[in-house]
């Protein structure tokens, strides 16, 4: 596999938006942009219904290129610290050139506009909750209790899914506009990856001109703005929630670390190690009779915290055992007793998936932007690989004690609770 280089150049404009391009690797006919607007000090009610205003205003951009006669592909963007659209465009002789978007985004401030007529309003708005609606069903969403138990209800991060539907089922045109102030207050980062120069030159000059907050005078960046409902104090939990007729699920949350936290790496690694076919949770869960259906461990890193987990789909009946072997895992990672091979498989497996994220302008574009959001430099996501392949077996059985199953005395944390509630949170993959 070619490794494409990634090369972040970064500007602030006069009103504080910052702009980062990806200068790395050769041309390409596929350019991408992301424009993201930060959730930080975003209210709740802003966070749970700003799905819907995304769905909107990608509706509202698609429907703008395509009366320019440009074909492009438009995403809405959600993640735990921002929102926003995505826009993959051919450049170009081809086709209409990514410097044409800031004037197709600059009319999606009021998306239900398009039409004078009041039908015609409600038909889009219906269009969008339902691509919105489809859109939040998420892999993530049997998280749901650990995510409310490790976050609480009022933080971003926890809020409930069954709640976010409900909110934005019931949304009209009216409940939008205050929304769209939130999210319009503070200066958009915009990412382009494998544009043009030119064209990179014009995404500038534009969003310049546009001047959303004039007289703002300019700063180094979008720097971490004071969060509207502080974490909660975190421990470990496991839930035991019902599946089905002949299934159940066991889920242990651990608290995670933030995308700038120092631990980020080992924690990568614990989670790489713990996760996977011959990862140690498979081949505790497998030993002597295979006591799971399906297996998932990961991690995953936010700007003001992140969270582990794992999951395991079961019989009712091995339930029991499920909870012990798994809390036994964790013990034998915080005492040092794996292989050391097993280090050097997670290291390979999180390298390459860093690796293949770096070849998608989609999926470079919104890393920048995430980790732009949560104040840290480009060349934090640049150095990844780098950081993987430095971190030893000892720095992951320290971050497993410190951070995973055992307190400062020696014991166990964490409470066995039910948990049936629905919360989805987007996530930052490994890698990013």
């Amino acid at each position: 596999m070619t490794i494409r280089q990634l090369v972040p150049y970064k500007t602030v404009l006069g009103d504080g938006t910052v702009v980062i391009a990806d200068r790395g690797g050769a041309q390409r006919a596929l350019e991408t942009l992301t424009l993201a607007l930060p959730l930080v000090s975003a209210g709740r009610d802003t966070a749970l219904v700003a799905p819907l205003a995304t769905a909107g205003w990608a509706r509202a951009v698609t429907a703008a290129a395509r009366r320019a006669g440009a074909e492009v592909r438009v995403e809405p963007v959600l993640s735990a610290d921002f929102v926003g659209l995505t826009v993959e465009c051919v450049g170009g002789r081809h086709g209409m050139p990514v410097r044409a978007v800031p004037d197709w985004i600059a009319a999606v401030a009021e998306p239900w506009r398009n039409e004078p007529r009041e039908q015609a309003d409600e038909a889009a708005l219906r269009d969008a909750k339902r691509a919105c609606l489809a859109g939040l069903t998420t892999d993530e969403r049997w998280s749901s209790g650990v995510l409310r138990a490790l976050f609480g209800p009022h933080h971003r991060y926890g809020l409930v899914h069954d709640e976010r539907v409900a909110r934005i089922a019931g949304c009209e045109a009216e409940d939008l506009r205050p929304v769209t102030r939130d999210l319009l207050t503070g200066p958009p980062v915009v990412a382009l990856s494998l544009a043009d120069p030119a064209d990179e030159e014009a995404v500038r000059d534009a969003l310049a001109t546009a001047g959303r907050h004039p007289g703002q005078p300019g700063h180094p960046g979008v720097l971490p703005a004071a969060p509207r409902s502080p974490l909660p104090g975190q421990r470990p939990v496991a839930l035991s929630l019902p599946g089905g007729r002949d299934t159940a699920y066991h889920l242990l949350g651990t608290p995670g670390v933030s995308l700038g936290s120092p631990d980020k790496f080992a924690v990568h690694m614990a989670w790489a190690m713990l996760g996977g076919r011959e990862g140690m949770f498979g081949r505790r869960l497998r030993e002597g009779r295979a006591l799971t259906y399906s297996l998932a461990a990961f991690s995953r890193e936010f700007a003001e915290a992140g969270y582990g987990v794992c999951m395991a789909v079961c019989r009712p009946g091995a339930l029991r055992e499920v909870a012990d072997r798994t809390a036994a895992v964790l013990g034998d990672l915080a005492e040092g007793r794996f292989e050391r091979a097993l280090v050097a498989s997670a290291k390979e497996r999180l390298v390459i998936q860093n690796h293949r994220a770096l070849q998608s302008g989609r999926d470079v574009t919104r890393r920048l932007c995430g980790y732009e959001i949560a104040g840290l430099p480009a060349a934090d996501l640049v150095a990844y690989a780098d950081r993987i392949g430095r971190v030893t077996g000892e720095q992951v059985r320290d971050v497993a004690r410190r951070r995973l199953c055992i307190d400062e005395g020696g014991d166990e944390q964490g409470e066995r609770t039910d948990g049936t509630t629905g919360v989805a949170v987007p996530g930052q993959e490994h890698g990013r």
